[in-house]
């Protein structure tokens, strides 16, 4: 059995690499606190300039005006360590969240997956390292000798069993982070090796420090034991970006858009899967305005539901920028938040001999293009609503994947005697205003586009009303009417001429609101 160790040295240096990865080659600081703000971390670029920690930022500026100065940001330092957790999960199921940037990997059971633990090393390098992170990473028999030995080595370290105490010997006592009483003690006593707290008298360190300095001891001996305790799997996926200078320009928005895309849809490729759902959330700058076009503050939300899940980062790129187009921020932007919800991709297999359908992403484009200059309301798929009112319906967001499959009502097996001629109501979107005599509440005479025509035979009223709560509301009467006509009708195909006469069926409403009548379809 063995333990991996992954340790994100300087977490807030690299979160701020991550974020901003133009930044690798220039001098870095990441400086923390009021009044005033100090060096809490620097790259190797800045420690050679001479910046140390707990410099000012004032004093760094004094140093060099190239160097980058950096505010700490904890929410970009949670979506780093839930990176970490993410590359933790695509290797092992068993991961133990030990400190912020820093987590433990149960290695039992996986050589049947991966042929040696250097192959696992290898590929957790690789995954961070996609991740915009770099790390040490330490193998050993024991998480507590895994853990030391990341701290103290560089790069991917192998300790093998029975080789912990010689590979911890040789490591400054500080990576113990003994509590600072007990550190005290040790610089007194110019311990300054774990080599050197291996070979202590137990008995007399005992008498001094107690079980706090045994179990120091153990550690720098190696042969500490603890109970490995595995960590539940993250139930959300979400990146953060804080801005030290409010965006008011949807353009220069759309590169940090762009990165937080690229951050999220890799930890959802460490699962396999790609983005269903996306949700941004922005905080608005408070003095702009107060109010917001999206809700009340300074706060904004957007919310953006796939057709076919999608990791391709472009394509989610175009969509969002559609979207804010046609919705934007009435203030400038102050901090930016992207959660998503996965799902599995999308496999497809293409046919030999049947056309190419269109790709549902440039599909999914062009509809949101559509929005844009056509309106929300108006593309889409239009869905019956469940209501009484005739021809109710409403726009509904198109997914070629929900729309895909089309079921094929079989073929009736009526017996080839009997007719299958059924009477079918064609109706008129709009219903066509006409004119009709009634008497004693039934329709006799009707005028319509020119034309007109008796009734000779009625049937109804057949009523329906509803949403008298909303000013939408309605209040019909139905009638199927015959009509009988010799100066000839709009509709002769629907028609039966018999001795110069033409007969109809035709479908009339009455508009009770308004005493209106239409002409709402005929049958054919």
């Amino acid at each position: 059995m063995s333990y991996a160790c992954v340790e994100i040295p300087a977490l807030a240096l690299q979160a701020v690499l991550r974020s901003e990865p133009h930044l690798r080659e220039r001098p870095v600081v990441v400086v923390d606190g009021m009044t005033p703000p100090r060096v809490i971390a620097a790259n190797q670029k800045a420690c050679s300039m001479g910046v140390r920690l707990q410099f000012t930022a004032t004093e760094v500026a004094e140093i060099d005006g190239s160097i980058e100065i950096r505010r700490r940001i904890p929410a970009q330092e949670a979506s780093a360590h839930a990176a970490l957790l993410d590359a933790g999960w695509s290797i092992s199921p068993r991961v133990e969240d030990r400190a912020p940037g820093l987590i433990i990997l149960d290695l039992a059971g996986l050589s049947s997956i991966w042929h040696s633990d250097e192959h696992i090393t290898l590929r957790l390098a690789e995954c961070l390292s996609r991740a915009g992170l770099e790390a040490r990473i330490a193998v050993a028999p024991n998480p507590d000798a895994a853990t030391l030995a990341a701290h103290g080595y560089d790069g991917i370290t192998d300790v093998a069993r029975g080789e912990e105490a010689e590979k911890i010997a040789n490591l400054p006592i500080s990576v113990l982070q003994a509590p600072p009483e007990i550190g005290l003690v040790f610089s007194c006593w110019g311990i300054r090796t774990c080599r050197q707290l291996a070979h202590l008298p137990s008995d007399e360190l005992s008498e001094r420090l107690g079980q706090a300095g045994i179990a120091l001891q153990k550690l720098a001996q190696g042969r500490a034991v603890r109970a490995f305790v595995p960590s539940p799997p993250p139930l959300d996926f979400s990146e953060a970006m804080e801005l030290d200078h409010p965006i008011a320009d949807l353009e220069s928005f759309a590169f940090v858009l762009g990165r937080l895309l690229h951050q999220l849809c890799a930890r959802f490729e460490m699962y396999g899967l790609a983005a269903q759902e996306l949700d941004l959330q922005l905080e608005l700058d408070p003095g702009y305005l107060p109010t917001t076009q999206n809700g009340s503050g300074t706060a904004y939300r957007e919310h953006l539901s796939l057709a076919v899940p999608s990791g391709d980062v472009q394509h989610l790129l175009k969509l969002w920028r559609l979207r804010l187009q046609a919705r934007p921020p009435s203030a400038p932007i102050m901090e930016a938040r992207l959660s998503g919800v996965p799902a599995k991709p999308r496999v497809a297999q293409g046919d030999l001999f049947a056309p190419l359908s269109p790709d549902p992403e440039k599909l999914e484009i062009l509809l949101a293009r559509l929005r844009n200059l056509l309106g929300e309301d108006s593309v889409g798929c239009p869905e019956v609503i469940d209501s009484h009112r005739p021809d109710a319906f409403r726009i509904s967001g198109f997914s070629p994947a929900r729309n895909a499959s089309v079921r094929v009502r079989p073929k009736s097996r009526s017996h080839p005697k009997h007719s299958n001629r059924r009477l079918v109501l064609r109706s008129f979107r709009p219903p066509l205003p006409a004119r009709v005599e009634v008497r004693n509440g039934c329709p006799i005479h009707i005028r319509f586009r020119g034309a007109k025509a008796a009734i000779v035979c009625a049937s109804g009223p057949w009523r329906s009303s509803g949403h008298w709560w909303t000013e939408d509301s309605y209040k019909l009467e139905e009638w199927d009417v015959e009509t009988c006509s010799t100066s000839g009708a709009p509709y002769r195909h629907s028609a039966v001429q018999k001795d110069r006469q033409i007969k109809a069926l035709y479908r009339l409403q009455h508009d009770l609101r308004s005493d209106g009548w239409f002409l709402a379809g005929v049958y054919d």
